[in-house]
């Protein structure tokens, strides 16, 4: 394969650090908040309106 010039621009894989403490870390970071949740009731009108006829 070819050489792009950027050396290390991704972690490989046997890098990263998937200790269960990063993993909620990260979702804490950029998961949802209050502010992004939805109804229920809001939840099942739009899938009944997505699979209607």
């Amino acid at each position: 394969m070819g050489h792009c010039g950027v050396e290390n621009l991704a972690a490989r894989p046997e890098d990263a650090d998937f200790d269960e403490a990063n993993i909620h870390a990260t979702f804490d970071a950029l998961g949802p908040d209050a502010q992004d949740r939805i109804t229920m009731a809001t939840y099942a009108a739009n899938i009944e309106a997505y699979y209607a006829p």
